[in-house]
Protein backbone atom coordinates (compact mmCIF):
# COMPACT_ATOMS: atom_id res chain seq x y z
CA UNK A 1 0.00 0.00 0.00
CA UNK A 2 2.60 2.60 0.66
CA UNK A 3 4.47 1.53 -2.11
CA UNK A 4 1.38 2.25 -4.44
CA UNK A 5 1.30 5.50 -2.44
CA UNK A 6 4.33 6.88 -3.16
CA UNK A 7 4.26 5.80 -6.77
CA UNK A 8 1.36 7.86 -7.41
CA UNK A 9 2.77 10.56 -5.66
CA UNK A 10 6.39 10.21 -6.86
CA UNK A 11 6.11 13.82 -9.10
CA UNK A 12 4.99 15.31 -5.84
CA UNK A 13 7.24 13.94 -3.84
CA UNK A 14 10.44 14.57 -5.99
CA UNK A 15 9.57 18.01 -6.18
CA UNK A 16 9.34 18.49 -2.74
CA UNK A 17 11.90 16.89 -1.75
CA UNK A 18 13.69 17.86 -4.65
CA UNK A 19 14.78 14.92 -5.88
CA UNK A 20 15.76 13.77 -9.96
CA UNK A 21 14.16 10.84 -9.02
CA UNK A 22 12.68 8.14 -6.87
CA UNK A 23 13.40 4.21 -7.64
CA UNK A 24 11.47 1.76 -6.33
CA UNK A 25 13.20 -1.68 -5.36
CA UNK A 26 12.97 -4.38 -3.03
CA UNK A 27 16.59 -4.89 -2.17
CA UNK A 28 17.73 -4.08 0.77
CA UNK A 29 20.52 -1.29 0.55
CA UNK A 30 22.79 0.88 2.35
CA UNK A 31 23.56 4.44 0.96
CA UNK A 32 26.26 6.43 3.27
CA UNK A 33 25.20 10.21 3.82
CA UNK A 34 21.71 9.51 3.60
CA UNK A 35 18.36 9.66 5.83
CA UNK A 36 16.09 6.53 6.44
CA UNK A 37 12.88 6.06 7.26
CA UNK A 38 10.93 3.28 7.92
CA UNK A 39 7.39 3.19 7.80
CA UNK A 40 5.66 -0.15 8.18
CA UNK A 41 7.92 -2.52 6.21
CA UNK A 42 9.23 -0.11 3.76
CA UNK A 43 12.20 2.17 4.11
CA UNK A 44 12.86 4.89 2.50
CA UNK A 45 15.98 6.17 1.54
CA UNK A 46 16.72 9.66 0.45
CA UNK A 47 19.97 10.80 -0.09
CA UNK A 48 21.40 13.98 1.53
CA UNK A 49 24.59 14.53 -0.37
CA UNK A 50 23.06 17.41 -2.37
CA UNK A 51 20.13 18.16 -0.43
CA UNK A 52 22.07 19.04 3.12
CA UNK A 53 25.65 20.43 3.98
CA UNK A 54 26.20 16.96 5.76
CA UNK A 55 29.44 18.55 7.73
CA UNK A 56 27.72 21.37 9.04
CA UNK A 57 24.57 19.01 9.98
CA UNK A 58 26.62 16.87 11.86
CA UNK A 59 28.59 19.48 13.97
CA UNK A 60 24.92 20.73 14.66
CA UNK A 61 24.10 17.13 16.16
CA UNK A 62 27.17 16.53 17.45
CA UNK A 63 26.97 20.22 19.48
CA UNK A 64 23.49 19.42 20.36
CA UNK A 65 24.32 16.09 21.72
CA UNK A 66 27.28 17.28 23.47
CA UNK A 67 24.45 19.64 25.70
CA UNK A 68 22.43 16.83 26.29
CA UNK A 69 25.55 14.37 27.37
CA UNK A 70 26.56 16.65 29.97
CA UNK A 71 22.75 17.52 31.09
CA UNK A 72 22.47 13.68 31.88
CA UNK A 73 25.62 13.71 33.68
CA UNK A 74 24.78 16.69 35.47
CA UNK A 75 21.46 14.78 36.29
CA UNK A 76 23.65 11.31 36.90
CA UNK A 77 25.83 13.13 39.48
CA UNK A 78 22.59 14.54 41.30
CA UNK A 79 21.20 10.94 41.23
CA UNK A 80 24.35 9.58 42.82
CA UNK A 81 24.71 12.15 45.75
CA UNK A 82 23.39 10.61 48.89
CA UNK A 83 22.51 13.81 50.63
CA UNK A 84 20.31 15.15 47.56
CA UNK A 85 18.54 11.34 47.41
CA UNK A 86 18.05 11.79 51.36
CA UNK A 87 16.88 15.13 51.87
CA UNK A 88 14.50 15.37 48.07
CA UNK A 89 11.13 14.58 48.18
CA UNK A 90 10.55 11.16 45.78
CA UNK A 91 8.57 12.91 43.26
CA UNK A 92 11.73 15.37 42.64
CA UNK A 93 13.81 11.85 42.33
CA UNK A 94 11.76 10.49 40.03
CA UNK A 95 11.36 13.25 37.99
CA UNK A 96 15.27 13.08 37.57
CA UNK A 97 15.26 9.89 36.73
CA UNK A 98 12.59 10.10 34.37
CA UNK A 99 14.70 13.08 32.75
CA UNK A 100 17.38 10.56 32.36
CA UNK A 101 15.80 8.04 30.58
CA UNK A 102 14.53 11.09 28.21
CA UNK A 103 18.20 12.26 27.36
CA UNK A 104 19.46 8.67 27.32
CA UNK A 105 16.97 7.80 24.49
CA UNK A 106 17.91 11.04 22.93
CA UNK A 107 21.53 10.58 22.70
CA UNK A 108 20.90 6.98 21.25
CA UNK A 109 18.90 8.84 18.28
CA UNK A 110 21.56 11.00 17.78
CA UNK A 111 23.65 8.59 17.56
CA UNK A 112 21.55 6.75 15.06
CA UNK A 113 21.31 10.13 13.00
CA UNK A 114 24.77 10.52 13.06
CA UNK A 115 25.74 7.03 11.62
CA UNK A 116 22.90 7.45 8.62
CA UNK A 117 24.59 10.77 7.46
CA UNK A 118 28.02 9.77 7.83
Amino acid sequence: QIIKFLKEYEKELSRLLKLDKIVFNSVSSSISKAAYLVVSQTTIIIPLKEIIDTKSELQKIENKKNKIVNELENIELKLLNTTFIDKAPQEIIDQFKEQATNLKSSIEKMDQIINNIR
